[in-house]
Order: structure tokens, then C-alpha cells, then sequence
């Protein structure tokens, strides 16, 4: 299974086009009212402003949804949260999980 992914990983990379973001034309962009829980943010590559939906701790999210609004993506993980295994999470909380991980691993490998 490893190996059909890192093959379909490699062949889209080696054959696809880098992505260029076009020039942004702010003439183009129309005024947009958000909903509740939304805030007016950089949307596709950071041109136009769209409703973006701020999601709160412990909402889920997507493993890159701080890359994603700048892609086009509909939400994002609040301010000092980031999004890890699927949820959105404080940094304190993501650091601890990663000390103990690593804390974890060493003990296995005395």
C-alpha cells in the first residue's frame, strides 16, 4: 500500500505544473457579507477577501488548514490553535503530545 502511494506522490509531482498564483485584480472582487462564526479573510491566493469559517477548539479541521485559505479553503483554526490529527488544538496542547511522543520512542529504543 506504502509503496502505491509514494508511486501516485512522486508521479504527481514529477509531472504536474507548479502552481502560480495569477496577478490580482481587486476590481474583480465583490463586497461579501459573513455569517456568524465567519470573518473576512485572504482568500484564494490571498487576493479577494472571503468568509472564512473560524473554527474553535476541538472543532475538525484539515491536517493543513493554515496553508488552505490562501488555496481557497472555507475554514481555519482560530487564532493559537492549529490544526493536528484532524482537530483544532492549542500549541501547548500540540508541543506537550509531541514531547511525549518523543519521550515515548526513546524509552523504546534504550
Amino acid at each position: 500500500m506504502w509503496a502505491i502511494t509514494l508511486l501516485l506522490i512522486t508521479s504527481f509531482v514529477h509531472f504536474s505544473e507548479p502552481f502560480v498564483c495569477p496577478e490580482c485584480d481587486l476590481s474583480a472582487c465583490t463586497p461579501k457579507t459573513c455569517d456568524e462564526g465567519e470573518e473576512l479573510r485572504p482568500g484564494f491566493c490571498n487576493c479577494c477577501l472571503d468568509c472564512i469559517k473560524i473554527l474553535k477548539k476541538g472543532e475538525q479541521c484539515g491536517s493543513f488548514s493554515f496553508l488552505l485559505p490562501a488555496l481557497g479553503s472555507t475554514n481555519v483554526c482560530d487564532d493559537n490553535l492549529m490544526c493536528h490529527e484532524g482537530v483544532c488544538k492549542s500549541l501547548e496542547e500540540v508541543l506537550k503530545n509531541i514531547v511525549k511522543i518523543g519521550e515515548a520512542e526513546s524509552k523504546n529504543g534504550d
